[in-house]
């Protein structure tokens, strides 16, 4: 059985995992919780975009207090990332969070 990409349910609407930077082994269910998870999302460069992805996030888990929000500007401007880390509880706060923004019509990807 293969790891699904981030955010994305596997069979039967199951997580199968979200690979992070905190420790990890293979296999589903690897991760260690509680751990600080980045969060990325690609979207139009609009002013409020990045307040939009906080609101979102916050609805779900704590902001980290280290590296709150950090973007990026495309190449040529039209586009923006935007790294949130957070607080990370569990698998299924990590789904719901990306439930949530793969949703909403300004995000375009999620890493």
């Amino acid at each position: 059985m293969a790891l699904c990409p981030p955010g994305r349910l596997g069979w039967e609407g199951k997580s199968l995992g979200i690979i992070a930077a905190c420790g990890f082994t293979v296999g589903i269910g690897f991760m260690n919780f509680p751990c600080v998870f980045p969060v990325k999302v690609m979207g139009a460069n609009q002013d409020d975009f990045e307040h939009l992805l906080v609101e979102i996030i916050q609805k779900h888990a704590t902001i980290s207090v280290d590296e709150v929000v950090t973007s990026r500007l495309s190449r040529n401007g039209r586009f923006v990332s935007v790294t949130v880390h957070i607080n990370a509880e569990s698998q299924e706060q990590l789904d719901a969070i990306y439930r949530e923004l793969s949703a909403h019509e300004r995000v375009l990807m999620m890493l």
